[in-house]
């Protein structure tokens, strides 16, 4: 699961940044899910417990029950 920010787009509106918990993966084959691209950012100069990583996404459509909506939401 990942928590993200991503412009809300309905019917080609635009509605600004919203936030999203989204699923990067499949519960049950721990595969990445198709559109998701993430990365591992490499070795850190003397933080060698730090692990940090990059997440993108490329056509991929969040689905509505992930959006975040306590101050705005979607009828």
């Amino acid at each position: 699961m990942a928590i993200i920010w991503a412009q809300l787009i309905i019917n080609g509106k635009r509605y600004g940044v919203h936030p999203f918990a989204i699923p990067i993966r499949d519960k049950k084959t721990m595969l990445v899910f198709d559109g998701v691209l993430i990365a591992d950012c490499g070795a850190k100069f003397g933080m060698h417990g730090i692990d940090n990583g990059k997440i993108g996404f490329r056509n991929y459509r969040v689905p509505y029950n992930c959006m975040l909506d306590r101050i705005a939401g979607v009828d």
